[in-house]
C-alpha cells in the first residue's frame, strides 16, 4: 500500500497554489537560508580542449539537471574524475543539509564514445511525475546512432511506481537502462534533452533530433501510465537550403506551453559568406492545452501549426541588427510573466542586451544597461529575476515585470566562487545548483537555497 501518495499530490498542489498565488505580487528581497555540499567528487573536464574534452568543461551541474517538489530536491551529476563519470543521483528534504544518494553503473560515453575525451553536450535532465511518483533520468545524448552506441545511443532510467518519496533511497528503486522512452519508435540522433512538469503532474520530456544546423525539435509527454508518441515542433531540414536548428527551451509558465530562443541556420556553420556567423534572432510561441499540432500561436495570438517550417513567422527581434559586425547571438535566457510581459537576456559579440515587451504594447525594446546572461531568468509575480554568477559569484537582479529598470538584490563579493550554475525557483525559494572553483577533474559542487520575499 502506497501512504506517502494523497501526502505528496497534497504538496504538489500546494506548491502550484502558493505560486499563482505570488502572482500579483513584487520581489523585495532575497536572503541565503543554506548552503549544503552534493559532493566533492563533481565531474569536472581538465586539460586541452579538442584533446581532452570537446566544446566546454562544464559537465556538472549542466542542462536540466534539477528538481524540485513536494518538499524534495533532486539533483543529478556526474561523479569525477574521468577514471570514474558515473551518473549520480541525489536528494534531499528541502529543509535538511542530509543528502541520500544513488550511483548508476552508467559511466559518461566520452565523446562519441571515446571514454577518454569529455564531452560537455551530454548533461542528465530530471523531473518527477507526482502521478506515479517516478523519477525520470534522460542522459548522456549527444547524437548517437544505435550502430556506434548499440546500448548507450539513448540512455534512459525511470524509477519503479512510489519511489520518488520512499524512504529508502537505494538503486533497487530504478528499472535497468532503456534505450528507449517507447519501443515503436527511434530515438537515435537525440541531444539536450529537458522536462517540463504541468499542473495536472503529467511531464513532458523534448529534445534535439539531428544537428546544429538542421535539427527538430520534437517532444512526448507521460501521464503516469506511459509515453506518449513523440510530437514534431519543427521542421529544420528544408528543400532551399535554409536548413536551420532552434537554440532555445520549451517552459511551462501560468498554464500555456511556450517554445523560445535563437536559431542556427545550417549555412552559419558551412559557408563564410553567410550573413550570420552562429546564432540568431529571437523568437517565441505559445500552445494552450492539450499543446497539440493546432494548439501553437505566435505572440500576437494568431494560430500556427507545427511542425513549422519557417521560423520567421514566430520572429520577435534581431540582436544582430545592433552589433553587425558580430552576428552571432549568444543563446538567450526569456522569461514571460503572468501578465504577458516577454524578457530575454544575450549578448552580441561583448555587448551584452535585454530585449523586452510589455503586455500591453506591440513593440520590443532593448538595452545594453542590463545584467549579463547566465543562470536563469524568472518571472516572479510581476517581478522579472535575473539569478547569474559575476566574478564567479552569485548575483541577483530585478526588474518591474515589462520594463528595464533593474535593482540589485543581492550580489556576493565575498566566500566561495564557482565556476557554472544552475538554477530553479519553486515555492518562495531560489535554488542555485553551483560547481565551487576548485582543482582537478574531481571538484566541489553545492546547492545554495535563497528565501524569496515579498
Amino acid at each position: 500500500m502506497n501512504i506517502m501518495k494523497p501526502i505528496n499530490l497534497f504538496l504538489f498542489s500546494a506548491f502550484i497554489s502558493l505560486v499563482y498565488s505570488a502572482s500579483a505580487q513584487n520581489v523585495k528581497s532575497v536572503k541565503l537560508i543554506s548552503d549544503v555540499q552534493v559532493t566533492s567528487e563533481g565531474l569536472y573536464f581538465t586539460g586541452e580542449k579538442k584533446k581532452d574534452f570537446i566544446f566546454g568543461r562544464r559537465i556538472t551541474p549542466h542542462g536540466d539537471c534539477i528538481d524540485v517538489i513536494s518538499g524534495y530536491v533532486f539533483v543529478t551529476w556526474y561523479k569525477g574524475g574521468m577514471d570514474k563519470r558515473n551518473l549520480m543521483l541525489s536528494r534531499k528534504k528541502v529543509d535538511s543539509d542530509t543528502w541520500q544518494t544513488i550511483e548508476f553503473p552508467y559511466p559518461h560515453v566520452g565523446f562519441r564514445g571515446n571514454p577518454k575525451v569529455g564531452d560537455s553536450h551530454n548533461r542528465a535532465a530530471i523531473r518527477i511525475c507526482p502521478i506515479d511518483e517516478t523519477v525520470h533520468v534522460v542522459f548522456d545524448l549527444h547524437g548517437y546512432m544505435k550502430e556506434e552506441l548499440p546500448d548507450r545511443y539513448f540512455s534512459y532510467i525511470v524509477s519503479k511506481p512510489n519511489m520518488a518519496f520512499a524512504e529508502e533511497w537505494t538503486i533497487d528503486n530504478f528499472n535497468t537502462l532503456r534505450t528507449y522512452l517507447r519501443e515503436d519508435e527511434n530515438y537515435e540522433r537525440m541531444t539536450y534533452p529537458e522536462f517540463n512538469r504541468f499542473d495536472d503532474g503529467r511531464i513532458m520530456v523534448d529534445f534535439r533530433n539531428r544537428g546544429s544546423g538542421n535539427g527538430n525539435d520534437l517532444f512526448s509527454f507521460y501521464d503516469g501510465k506511459g509515453w506518449s508518441k513523440m510530437f514534431q515542433y519543427n521542421n529544420g531540414n528544408q528543400p532551399n537550403k535554409m536548413n536551420y536548428n532552434f537554440y532555445g527551451s520549451f517552459k511551462f509558465m501560468h498554464g500555456k506551453l511556450y517554445q523560445g530562443g535563437s536559431i542556427r541556420y545550417g549555412l552559419a556553420n558551412s559557408d563564410d559568406n553567410f550573413k550570420y556567423d552562429g546564432n540568431n534572432g529571437l523568437f517565441l510561441a505559445y500552445a494552450d492545452a492539450p499543446f497539440g499540432n493546432s494548439d501553437w500561436k505566435d505572440i500576437k495570438g494568431n494560430s500556427i501549426k507545427i511542425p513549422l517550417q519557417n521560423p520567421d513567422v514566430i520572429k520577435v527581434a534581431e540582436p544582430c541588427d545592433i552589433n553587425p559586425e558580430k552576428n552571432n547571438v549568444k543563446q538567450p535566457f526569456w522569461t514571460v510573466s503572468i501578465s504577458g510581459d516577454v524578457h530575454y537576456l544575450t549578448s552580441v559579440g561583448d555587448k551584452n542586451v535585454h530585449f523586452y515587451k510589455n503586455a500591453d504594447k506591440n513593440e520590443f525594446l532593448y538595452s545594453t544597461d542590463c545584467p549579463p546572461p547566465g543562470g536563469d531568468i524568472l518571472a516572479i509575480g510581476n517581478t522579472i529575476l535575473v539569478v547569474t554568477l559575476e566574478n564567479g559569484r552569485p548575483l541577483m537582479k530585478s526588474t518591474p515585470a515589462g520594463e528595464n529598470s533593474w535593482n540589485t538584490l543581492l550580489k556576493e563579493t565575498r566566500g566561495d566562487s564557482y565556476h557554472h550554475c544552475n538554477v530553479i525557483f519553486e515555492g518562495n525559494k531560489i535554488f542555485l545548483y553551483a560547481m565551487k572553483k576548485g582543482t582537478g577533474d574531481a571538484q566541489p559542487i553545492t546547492l545554495l537555497t535563497y528565501e524569496v520575499k515579498w
